[in-house]
């Protein structure tokens, strides 16, 4: 993605509307092309590369007024900078991020949607795996953030990003539906700190393996081991945003 292959015709907010939050065409630009990047519209880009390319060529952007007037919102992903357009960047911009099968949450945010990213291109490279989905909605009430199908169109795998923010009660809503799933289940997490706390939560919970020993926990590898041993129908693997991104570019 080269530094002249934006247009300046992707803001479509009105010069006046910018001006009165003391914005430039280039802020407005920025805005765009996140929400456009966060829905995987805008071609040549993939959320694996971080947003750092976004800014190229907007010599008027400022970053740091966007964030404070919470139009969007910055953070890192394996040491990529990446940013979210917050409700107040969406009713500005006049549009939503794609909420629908196969797309995404309405309100999701790009963190999460790396981290579905990073699961779809895992999935690919399993040699039992045929054909990934992202957003799978499985009955009317269970959707997964990632499933892979077999060459018989049969689910063999689901998996869930599993963020910092995720209640108690979301993790153990997400082991639950995945448990009742006839398929292994892959959970993907941030950084092995967050893989910690779910496990932990659900053992307190009642759910999940229980023979993750504190020594385990303290390592990926063992982890993996030892939830793979303990056989809980809800959680045969587990990784990281970082452990993904290497095994993929391999």
């Amino acid at each position: 993605m080269g530094s002249g292959f934006f247009s300046t015709e992707e803001c479509q907010i009105d010069d006046a509307k910018l001006r009165q939050r003391g914005l430039s065409r280039d802020d407005g630009i920025f805005l765009q092309r996140v929400l456009d990047a966060m829905n995987r519209e805008l071609p040549g880009y993939s959320l694996l590369e971080g947003m750092k390319e976004l800014t190229t060529d907007l010599a008027g952007l400022d970053i740091r007024v966007l964030c404070e007037q919470e139009l969007v919102e910055k953070e890192t992903v394996n040491r990529r900078s990446y940013y979210t357009v917050l409700p107040a960047g969406r009713d500005l911009l006049g549009e939503t991020v794609t909420a629908e099968p196969g797309i995404g949450d309405l309100g999701e945010k790009t963190p999460h949607k790396v981290g579905v990213e990073l699961l779809f291109q895992w999935l690919e490279t399993s040699d039992e795996v045929e054909r990934v989905e992202r957003y799978y909605k499985h009955d009317s009430e269970t959707v997964f953030d990632v499933t892979g199908f077999d060459g018989a169109e049969d689910l063999v795998w689901v998996g869930e990003v599993e963020m910092t923010s995720n209640s108690p009660e979301a993790v153990i809503n997400d082991y639950e539906k995945m448990a009742d799933a006839d398929a292994d289940v892959i959970w993907a997490f941030p950084t092995l700190r967050e893989a910690r706390e779910a496990i932990q939560r659900l053992e307190d919970a009642e759910h999940g393996p229980h023979q993750v020993s504190s020594r385990a926990a303290r390592n990926l590898s063992r982890m993996q081991k030892e939830v793979k041993e303990s056989d809980a129908d809800g959680m045969t693997t587990v990784q990281t945003f970082r452990k993904m991104s290497e095994e993929v570019v391999e």
